[in-house]
């Protein structure tokens, strides 16, 4: 801030200059104190007195001249903050606290929640890294992106074979030609007349019918029949 004087003298000339603060919330940094303009700096929020005196040629020295300055508070300093989340439908991106602008120095979290059947992948724009939930310090206006992924489909086939084929036969609940992985699918092994289920073998064993088989992986199961004394294998 610049302070500009002045001062006259009917009978002679103006030799120098005199600034001094009165008061003041703060002491402010005063440059050019001898001359006619006041430079006042690291000023507070308030209200500040200044004083100015000329001495003449004569020696002779005004009464002080006193100018007041207030000064107001500095504006707050807000930013925005931008969240996308890509693709779309990959997911959202929640952030805490909710506002549409935020002080400077501020820090929110954002957390980043896949839609079903995505991933959350990492951040990209204003920040990087995959760390979820994110904590952001505002400084500056932001623009951040989640990046979801879309994992592939998982699924798995289950064979079932009957030994000997005229043995008996396996039945499967639920029936489908191929499974998502987690699904349990229970196998029944019926045997046929003259025939007794014996077991089985493969991606299975034991003699536990039903049998509940969890799908993790392409599996092939069989059941293994025995005859018995009223029946002829083949």
């Amino acid at each position: 801030m610049v302070l500009q004087g002045s001062g006259a003298d009917v009978d002679g000339t103006i030799k120098s200059y005199a600034w001094s603060q009165v008061s003041g919330p703060g002491t402010a940094v005063l440059s050019g104190a001898s001359t006619s303009a006041l430079t006042a700096s690291s000023l507070a929020e308030g209200s500040y007195v200044f004083a100015l005196t000329v001495t003449d040629n004569q020696d002779a020295v005004s009464t002080p001249d006193q100018v007041t300055v207030t000064v107001n508070p500095a504006p707050a300093v807000t930013y925005t903050l931008t969240t996308t989340a890509s693709p779309g439908a990959g997911g959202t991106v929640g952030r805490s606290p909710n506002a549409t602008s935020y002080a400077s120095g501020s820090v929110v979290s954002l957390t980043a929640t896949p839609a079903a059947g995505y991933v959350f992948s990492g951040w990209s724009g204003d920040a990087t890294g995959t760390t979820n939930p994110l904590s952001v310090t505002m400084s500056a206006n932001k623009s951040i992106t989640a990046t979801f992924t879309q994992m592939p489909p998982t699924t798995f086939t289950l064979t079932t074979t009957a030994s000997p084929t005229v043995g008996g036969s396996i039945s499967r609940t639920p029936n489908a030609t191929s499974y998502a992985s987690g699904t349990v699918v229970s196998l029944t092994a019926t045997p046929a007349a003259g025939y007794t289920f014996t077991g089985w073998s493969g991606d299975a064993t034991g003699t536990v019918n039903p049998l509940s088989v969890t799908m993790s992986a392409n599996k092939s199961i069989t059941a293994t029949f025995t005859a018995t004394g009223g029946g002829a294998q083949m």
